[in-house]
């Protein structure tokens, strides 16, 4: 059992100076790597999912920024597009196109190899087994009988050390790609819940839609309906029709009273000529 266990994990190999020693450091560098990008990958979407979870619950009613960074910059992307609607602000886009798993993981370097760590562990593996033979069979000795039944019991013993590197890449990218599907689909359902929640309060639908085509029409018609006045203000031609019929009334009122005024001037100047009779009519 202690041999099968120390084949299998050849570290006892790593500095000996033989055809051992090259399948023990990749079996270590196959180790290492998944650990590493396996960590990353838990850490990485547990504060993401932590991140929504309590911004969800932080904004019960209304959405504010959220503390995480990499939620805080998806948000101002998404906020940008906002427009005025009423008494509040909604996005024709939906959350989905800002909040998802390739801006959340992938915006930085560091994370978007994660895809690739099954195949590299893999690769890594059998290139650790094809180094390990080549090392073997460059020390076959073929100058006698005796040597070369010793070198090929020689190979042949390596050979079981030499498939220990494709055995652990095959089997480190199984379970990486399983804690991978778990770990993603775990950050999908967060994202999606958080999703939900944004197209709900700023998604624009058909009524909003109805709504801010009025008030573009509003608007449109406001400008239109406008012309600039001698102190440079824009005056809506309503008003201006208006204030034109106020004023043609005030003249009209204004003409009536004058020729009133004129009539009885003028009945006023016949009466006292008729009534006059020094002069008479002539």
């Amino acid at each position: 059992m202690l041999q099968v266990l120390n084949d299998f994990l050849p570290l006892h190999a790593l500095f000996g100076f033989n055809a051992d020693m090259i399948t023990a450091w990749c079996v270590l560098f196959t180790i290492v790597l998944f650990t590493t990008y396996t960590r990353l990958l838990v850490n990485r979407t547990g504060q993401i999912v932590r991140g929504i979870d309590a911004w969800i619950a932080k904004s019960e009613e209304n959405f504010e920024e959220p503390d995480v960074d990499s939620l805080k910059q998806i948000w101002f992307d998404y906020t940008a597009n906002f427009i005025p609607l009423g008494t509040t602000f909604k996005s024709h886009f939906s959350a989905a196109n800002y909040f998802n798993e390739e801006e959340l993981l992938y915006r930085t370097n560091k994370f978007a190899i994660i895809g690739s760590v099954p195949s590299l562990l893999v690769g890594l593996g059998i290139l650790g087994t094809f180094i390990g033979l080549s090392a073997g069979i460059s020390n076959f000795d073929t100058s006698s009988t005796d040597n070369i039944t010793g070198s090929i019991q020689l190979l042949l013993g390596g050979m079981g050390t030499a498939f220990v590197t494709s055995i652990w890449g095959m089997l480190l990218s199984l379970v990486f790609t399983g804690v991978e599907k778990y770990r993603m689909d775990k950050l999908g359902k967060a994202i999606d819940r958080l999703c939900v929640r944004l197209d709900r309060l700023f998604l624009i639908r058909n009524r909003d839609l109805q709504v801010l085509e009025e008030d573009l029409m509003r608007r449109i018609l406001s400008e239109q309906l406008s012309i600039v006045n001698d102190q440079g203000d824009n005056v809506k031609l309503v008003n201006l029709v208006r204030d034109m019929g106020i004023e043609a009334k005030e003249q009209t009122l204004a003409l009536k009273s004058f020729s009133t005024d004129l009539a009885d001037l003028i009945i006023d100047g016949f009466h006292s000529i008729i009534n006059n009779e020094d002069e008479g009519l002539l």
